[in-house]
């Protein structure tokens, strides 16, 4: 009786999960193809953040009521990999910038802390899980997290450069938008009926978004022009 009431719980924050991912994820193709600072950029830009930030809120009471720990923390990772990745698209420097960074830092430390606390029960238990998931799941998202928030502490305490803050808001934008279609996909299928049955399929859409992260890294921080600038700033 008590899981059929919490199923029942779910079922409109998990039509509201499921309904936002979809509209996140449109939004982001979109600011992928549409070429770099233009409206179209933009506004799919805006759709994606807006959006995302509200699956991924709904993504921790989800992962709390269905005691999934893992998914609960991810759903936090991946809005703060949002957010800071909004703010590193922006060129505001006032003030307030660098004490949401280090507010977002801190959120990222304490997500990162926690997985890798769970990592550890995982390991420690005799089944080798926590709450279903094993270890290497909690490591390989906690790795994401405090690696971010060394990132966001270099950020606040030195500064980056209009390369690196380019770089930063690919990298992030790219990584929760990977975690976004990885989450739904499995879901999307299921839901309709599993017209999908190879599950090398199931992850091509974020393979392929990471391979896009991949090249526009490489374009920003290696290419010909990313390469100049960074011969530029270490003769100076």
């Amino acid at each position: 009786m008590a899981r059929a009431k919490v199923e029942f719980a779910m079922a409109p924050l998990l039509l509201f999960h499921i309904t936002t991912a979809s509209i996140a994820l449109l939004g982001g193709v979109a600011a992928m193809s549409l070429r770099k600072g233009s409206t179209g950029h933009r506004s799919g830009g805006t759709v994606f953040v807006t959006v995302m930030i509200c699956m991924t809120l709904s993504a921790i009471p989800l992962g709390l009521l269905k005691t999934q720990t893992l998914n609960a923390l991810v759903g936090a990772l991946t809005c703060y990999l949002v957010a800071s990745g909004w703010m590193a698209g922006r060129r505001n420097r006032f003030s307030y910038v660098q004490i949401a960074n280090a507010t977002l830092g801190l959120v990222a430390l304490g997500v990162g802390a926690f997985l890798v606390k769970f990592g550890v029960e995982a390991l420690d238990s005799p089944s080798h899980l926590k709450n279903g998931e094993g270890a290497s799941g909690y490591f390989f998202f906690g790795t994401i997290a405090l690696s971010s928030a060394a990132l966001d502490l270099r950020l606040v305490i030195g500064g980056i450069g209009n390369k690196h803050r380019i770089a930063r808001h690919l990298l992030r934008m790219n990584l929760a938008m990977a975690i976004g279609i990885i989450s739904v996909t499995p879901r999307l299928n299921r839901l309709a009926g599993h017209p999908i049955q190879s599950d090398a399929l199931l992850v091509l859409p974020t393979g392929l978004v990471l391979l896009f992260m991949v090249f526009w890294l490489w374009r920003v921080l290696v290419g010909k022009r990313g390469k100049a600038a960074l011969d530029r700033a270490l003769a100076g």
